[in-house]
């Protein structure tokens, strides 16, 4: 899968999540707010 329409069309029995940056996971899980704040302060510096 090659974008994000791609993978939100592509069939699923099961629901996902999934936060990509820059081509790089950075979570695959649900997380809080704070949590995310936090990882994206570190990912920009």
């Amino acid at each position: 899968m090659e974008d994000a329409e791609s993978v939100q069309d592509s069939p699923c029995a099961f629901g996902t999540f999934c936060i990509v940056y820059n081509g790089e996971v950075i979570s695959h899980h649900p997380i809080s707010n704070g949590r995310f704040e936090n990882i994206m302060d570190k990912i920009r510096g």
